[in-house]
């Protein structure tokens, strides 16, 4: 992946309710998840709202 200076490209969000808060990121803005163990996910780098998104 090219790499784009004075860009955010990382974010962690802190939540209480991993399944809750996934599903209302799912619903909201279409995200999908990498699992990586019961207590962390992360956005898919192929997700809709990554393929919507103008650069």
């Amino acid at each position: 992946m090219d790499q784009t200076h004075h860009v955010i490209d990382y974010i962690e969000l802190n939540v209480v309710d991993l399944a809750a808060s996934r599903a209302f990121y799912e619903q909201a803005f279409g995200w999908e998840f990498n699992d990586y163990g019961p207590d962390y996910a992360g956005m898919k780098q192929d997700c809709a709202m990554l393929r919507e998104m103008r650069f």
